[in-house]
């Protein structure tokens, strides 16, 4: 199995911290590494969940985590809140 180390995740939370500040709701790891199950080719499914989200948020974060080690496994989920309220609460278990 493949762990992230905690200084890769400190990075990644640093960088969304300080890009959206106390627009952050959550940040999350799921698929394979938040199960403790990642191989070397798995990819990193990070969530992450804002007040609300812009397509120039989106650009703002995309270059943000250009810049993280790992950038090209990386992969996952953005939301805003108010979309997020859109979905059926049978789905939400997973965040």
């Amino acid at each position: 199995m493949c762990h992230l180390s905690a200084s890769w995740i400190k990075a990644y939370l640093q960088t969304v911290t300080s890009l959206f500040g106390v627009r952050l709701l959550f940040v999350g790891l799921q698929g394979s590494y938040g199960r403790d199950e990642a191989t070397e080719s798995s990819d990193i499914d990070m969530v992450l969940i804002l007040d609300s989200v812009s397509a120039q948020d989106l650009k703002a974060y995309d270059d943000a985590i250009s810049k993280l080690p790992h950038r090209e496994k990386m992969c996952g989920f953005i939301s805003g809140k108010q979309e997020l309220a859109c979905w059926s609460k049978a789905d939400l278990f997973q965040f």
